[in-house]
């Protein structure tokens, strides 16, 4: 009788020990905005012991209203060679310092993720790395809208649609572009000098490859990715 009794209390005081305080609760995740560096600007930065490269901060507001076990992945490109690199930084830490080339244009992604499974990545930025050396920056490789990338549109007048940056103030708007546009890839010369950040052109059926080259008035140019697409 008395192992019985003891038993039973054994038993009260474990349930009594259990309690819901012990499960996870995990925030939804939300994007968030970058604060450093500025978006189609020139970030700061300091050179390296050795002058090859670029010491940047890249900073950002949390995802989670609880920042705990929170990790954040951010892939980095540089926009002229198109190599990426990826850095994890964990413990819901919002920014991290990296070693960039100097006068190059990057872009970056940052996505948040928790144990859950949980998963959301921000927006894509881009920045340009100073150099002393330099007095007016390239602009920024133009990010293609439409036709997207393998699409399918109707024989007919074909919308190309793109957005252009440049680092340096006031030239966005005075960039120019030149669309090449063919059958045949690397795609040939089609219109040059388009003051606009889209052209229509009629086109027959095939399938057609797309770039634009970004050109400033101090004579810097850079050139997107290229794109194909189907007309039928």
């Amino acid at each position: 009788m008395k192992n019985l009794i003891y038993l039973f209390i054994v038993l009260c005081i474990t349930s009594s020990c259990s309690s819901d305080s012990d499960d996870v609760v995990f925030n939804a995740l939300t994007a968030a905005d970058y604060i450093t560096p500025a978006n189609n600007g020139v970030c700061e930065g300091t050179l390296t012991a050795n002058q090859s490269g670029i010491e940047v901060i890249l900073s950002w507001n949390e995802f989670s209203a609880n920042p705990t076990g929170i990790t954040y992945t951010i892939v980095l490109t540089n926009l002229t060679t198109s190599t990426s690199q990826t850095v994890v930084i964990e413990n819901g830490v919002t920014s991290t310092s990296v070693v960039l080339e100097p006068n190059t244009a990057y872009e970056w992604i940052v996505t948040a993720s928790d144990s859950s499974g949980q998963s959301v990545t921000g927006a894509t930025g881009q920045f340009h790395t100073p150099y002393e050396a330099s007095t007016n920056y390239a602009p920024f490789p133009a990010t293609l809208n439409t036709p997207a990338s393998q699409a399918t549109v109707a024989v007919g007048n074909v919308v190309f649609d793109w957005t252009g940056n440049d680092a340096d103030t006031g030239e966005t708007a005075t960039l120019t572009y030149d669309l090449y546009l063919s059958t045949t890839n690397p795609p040939a010369l089609h219109t040059a000098g388009i003051a606009t950040t889209n052209s229509t052109v009629s086109l027959t059926t095939g399938t057609y490859y797309w770039f634009v080259k970004s050109k400033d008035v101090s004579g810097n140019a850079s050139y997107s990715s290229t794109r194909s697409f189907t007309v039928q």
